[in-house]
């Protein structure tokens, strides 16, 4: 069955786009000056906090990749993975008084 870790999504997709920002040597700065983005968002982008679906292809058009490329392969969740996030953790019992 396939799965997604929202959480591992959003952080690896800001790894991502981190990454693509430094190959195309492009500073926080240039992405608010020369693509629209403000500073703030940027910074929220590359930390993983959640962002949209607009501002996904906004990224995709200014990296100029397809959105697929951006998040192929990140947030799937193994099977294993997945039976071990269903699993109750076991109670701690209370200490008596």
């Amino acid at each position: 069955m396939l799965r997604y870790d929202y959480e591992q999504f959003r952080v690896a997709l800001g790894q991502r786009i981190k990454q693509l920002r430094k190959e195309r040597k492009l500073t926080h700065r240039a992405l608010v000056s020369e693509h629209g983005f403000h500073m703030t968002q940027v910074a929220r982008i590359e930390r993983g906090e959640a962002f949209s679906v607009p501002t996904l292809l906004r990224l995709a058009e200014t990296f100029q990749v397809p959105v697929g490329q951006l998040i192929e392969g990140i947030g799937e969740v193994s099977d294993e993975e997945a039976n071990a996030q269903a699993e109750p953790s076991p109670k701690k019992k209370k200490p008596q008084s």
